[in-house]
Protein backbone atom coordinates (compact mmCIF):
# COMPACT_ATOMS: atom_id res chain seq x y z
CA UNK A 1 0.00 0.00 0.00
CA UNK A 2 1.53 3.64 -0.89
CA UNK A 3 1.01 6.43 1.36
CA UNK A 4 -1.37 7.75 -1.80
CA UNK A 5 -3.58 5.07 -0.81
CA UNK A 6 -3.16 4.65 2.51
CA UNK A 7 -4.54 8.55 2.96
CA UNK A 8 -7.30 7.96 0.79
CA UNK A 9 -7.92 4.94 3.28
CA UNK A 10 -7.44 6.85 6.03
CA UNK A 11 -9.27 9.43 4.70
CA UNK A 12 -12.15 7.85 4.13
CA UNK A 13 -12.15 5.71 7.47
CA UNK A 14 -11.13 8.05 10.33
CA UNK A 15 -14.08 7.44 12.40
CA UNK A 16 -13.05 3.50 12.59
CA UNK A 17 -9.68 4.22 12.92
CA UNK A 18 -10.89 6.49 16.03
CA UNK A 19 -12.14 4.07 17.81
CA UNK A 20 -9.15 1.58 17.76
CA UNK A 21 -7.13 4.75 18.60
CA UNK A 22 -9.09 5.74 21.77
CA UNK A 23 -9.10 2.39 23.24
CA UNK A 24 -4.83 2.21 22.98
CA UNK A 25 -5.01 6.10 24.59
CA UNK A 26 -7.03 4.85 27.38
CA UNK A 27 -4.96 2.58 27.93
CA UNK A 28 -1.73 4.33 27.89
CA UNK A 29 -3.59 7.24 29.57
CA UNK A 30 -4.57 4.93 32.41
CA UNK A 31 -1.19 2.59 32.89
CA UNK A 32 1.19 5.62 32.53
CA UNK A 33 -0.16 9.17 33.12
CA UNK A 34 -2.49 9.05 35.79
CA UNK A 35 0.40 7.09 38.21
CA UNK A 36 2.40 10.77 37.28
CA UNK A 37 0.11 13.53 37.28
CA UNK A 38 -3.78 13.37 38.01
CA UNK A 39 -4.34 16.78 36.43
CA UNK A 40 -2.36 16.05 33.10
CA UNK A 41 -4.47 12.75 32.90
CA UNK A 42 -7.69 14.20 33.48
CA UNK A 43 -6.85 16.83 30.75
CA UNK A 44 -5.69 14.23 28.30
CA UNK A 45 -8.65 11.82 29.09
CA UNK A 46 -10.60 14.70 26.81
CA UNK A 47 -8.93 13.48 23.49
CA UNK A 48 -10.09 9.52 23.32
CA UNK A 49 -13.59 10.53 24.73
CA UNK A 50 -13.90 12.97 21.76
CA UNK A 51 -12.89 10.69 19.60
CA UNK A 52 -15.45 8.24 20.62
CA UNK A 53 -17.99 10.69 20.66
CA UNK A 54 -17.29 11.15 17.20
CA UNK A 55 -17.46 7.71 16.05
CA UNK A 56 -21.09 7.72 17.90
CA UNK A 57 -21.78 10.27 15.12
CA UNK A 58 -20.72 8.97 12.50
CA UNK A 59 -20.55 5.42 12.72
CA UNK A 60 -23.80 4.58 14.60
CA UNK A 61 -26.10 7.18 13.01
CA UNK A 62 -24.80 5.57 9.62
CA UNK A 63 -28.69 4.32 8.75
CA UNK A 64 -29.82 7.93 8.46
CA UNK A 65 -27.10 8.44 5.73
CA UNK A 66 -27.13 7.21 2.54
CA UNK A 67 -23.72 6.39 1.70
CA UNK A 68 -23.11 7.11 -1.80
CA UNK A 69 -23.20 10.79 -1.06
CA UNK A 70 -20.88 12.28 1.63
CA UNK A 71 -22.78 12.87 4.78
CA UNK A 72 -26.04 14.05 2.75
CA UNK A 73 -29.00 13.12 4.72
CA UNK A 74 -30.93 10.17 2.55
CA UNK A 75 -33.18 11.00 -0.03
CA UNK A 76 -35.97 8.31 1.39
CA UNK A 77 -35.91 9.67 5.11
CA UNK A 78 -35.97 13.34 3.83
CA UNK A 79 -39.74 12.34 1.83
CA UNK A 80 -38.06 13.17 -1.52
CA UNK A 81 -37.61 10.46 -4.22
CA UNK A 82 -34.31 11.04 -6.63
Amino acid sequence: MTISEYYKWLKKEWAKVGVILSIFLFVILFAIVRQFDFVIFILLLQTPLYMLHQTEEYITMFALFDSRSDNQPCTKLAGRHA
